[in-house]
């Protein structure tokens, strides 16, 4: 889901930190996205169109492609140096508010919206929303306490782990596997999906 203009402008500062600089990003993020829709080339899409759907051929473990056509390859090792950085520059960047008493539910309800609104959104298709958690890089396990603020106790999926977050051969940067990260987690994602949807996929196609 992507957040529109009038979800940024009606953030409320107290429970958004990155309200004002997201503001100042507003204008450009609207000029780009109309850019690339008058142009028939957008960044995302606004209904499903099946013949632009790349099915089991989208990939997005081998590269990116960004929401200004940009594409990066993630065959790339990052340096362990310059991971440690980027996670304390992360960690400096994360204002945690903790609100006291009677002011505490306040602290993740943006959050909470959003995913209530998700949640909302898939069963009205009839479908469902399942959590999957991804560590990032010496992360390796779920924030419980930020989980039971958003309303997720666990996640439907753990792929976290330390013999993988802690392992620097295999991101990209801070929060991004690099191919070979991700490699490992897609297998780890497909037994995890076969071993508890055991419905889901195509009869006769077994994971190894």
């Amino acid at each position: 889901m992507l957040a529109d203009a009038k979800d940024v402008l009606g953030a409320p500062l107290f429970i958004n930190t990155d309200y004002f600089s997201d503001i100042i990003r507003l204008p450009g993020r609207q000029a780009m996205l109309l850019f690339r829709s008058i142009t028939q080339r957008p960044a995302v899409r606004t209904r499903f169109d099946k013949a632009a759907y790349k099915a089991r051929l989208r990939d997005h473990t081998k590269s990116i492609t960004f929401t200004d056509g940009r594409v990066a390859t993630r065959f790339v090792v990052a340096n362990a140096d310059d991971l440690e950085k980027e996670r304390a520059a992360i960690a400096r960047r994360s204002i945690k508010l903790h609100l006291p008493g009677a002011f505490k539910t306040l602290e993740y309800r943006f959050s909470r919206l959003y995913l209530r609104k998700i949640e909302r959104l898939a069963a009205a298709s009839g479908g469902s929303v399942e959590y999957f958690f991804l560590p990032a890089y010496k992360a390796p396990a779920f924030p419980e306490d930020l989980g039971r603020e958003i309303g997720i106790n666990v996640p439907d999926i753990d792929l976290g782990g330390a013999d993988v977050a802690n392992d620097p051969d295999l991101f990209l940067n801070a929060t991004h596997m690099n191919a070979w990260g991700a490699e490992i987690e897609t297998m780890r994602f497909a037994h995890a999906l076969a071993r508890n949807y055991p419905g889901l996929g195509v009869k006769g196609c077994a994971t190894r």
